[in-house]
């Protein structure tokens, strides 16, 4: 094994549920990652998936894809019963249309909770009256970790609103949202849209990086597919 997946290090206490976001716009059909933006994510979730299987079977793994709407690709299923339909899932995705990174999130909610994670009106207002921000839902099972693994240029571009407000409303939650932009620079996406996204560890750093190549992308992931240290603030 590879010196970088110190699988050791990891707390294994608690399984995970672990859905992997990603935009398949018409931009991550670039190739100034190459092959192409979304085959580099399609590689490095594959590895994903292989070394979940290999180390820890019993997680659930799931994914979404969001261009200018979402779609569940794969519902969240143990990783080690469902290697191939999940990997085959992440091989059938391709580029269409505009960016909705909010659809992207709000749908991950709903696969993570089993109900929309959105409040409704009248929790809006009274969350407003009492001038805190407070869980949309009840948090379920506290033995599993919930995650986010999200990859996207972050040039969110269609439909309102802006991603911002669901990544909060997810990570009031205690879901761990790890976002990886990708691009040939970081002036080639709005990484200060996709740090807002991010979860912040305990040091106050976000939960970002920019990635420019699919060997490094893949290595990423591979450090992904390890299991939290312990659920950070966020």
């Amino acid at each position: 094994m590879k010196a970088y997946l110190n699988f050791a290090s990891y707390d294994d206490s608690r399984a995970e549920d672990v859905l992997v976001v990603l935009d398949n716009s018409g931009s991550q059909g670039m190739t100034d990652l190459r092959p192409s933006r979304l085959q580099g994510a399609k590689d490095a979730v594959l590895k994903l998936l292989e070394l979940k299987a290999k180390h820890h079977p019993g997680d659930r793994v799931g994914i979404v894809t969001f261009s200018s709407t979402a779609s569940l690709k794969h519902g969240l299923s143990p990783v080690g019963s469902s290697f191939d339909s999940l990997s085959n899932a992440v091989r059938s995705i391709d580029v269409e249309g505009a960016t909705n990174i909010t659809a992207g999130l709000e749908l991950a909610g709903e696969v993570l909770f089993g109900k929309p994670v959105a409040p409704s009106i009248l929790r809006r207002l009274r969350t407003w009256l009492e001038g805190a921000e407070k869980p949309t839902e009840d948090p379920g099972d506290e033995n599993r970790h919930r995650r986010l693994i999200v990859t996207s240029d972050g040039e969110h571009t269609e439909g309102r609103p802006y991603p911002i407000p669901a990544a909060r409303r997810l990570r009031s939650q205690g879901v761990v949202i790890d976002v990886i932009g990708v691009g040939a620079t970081p002036k080639d996406i709005d990484e200060r849209e996709l740090k807002r996204i991010a979860s912040v560890d305990q040091a106050g750093t976000p939960r970002y990086c920019f990635i420019s190549d699919t060997k490094s992308l893949i290595k990423k992931f591979e450090r992904l597919a390890g299991h939290l240290r312990a659920l950070e603030s966020n």
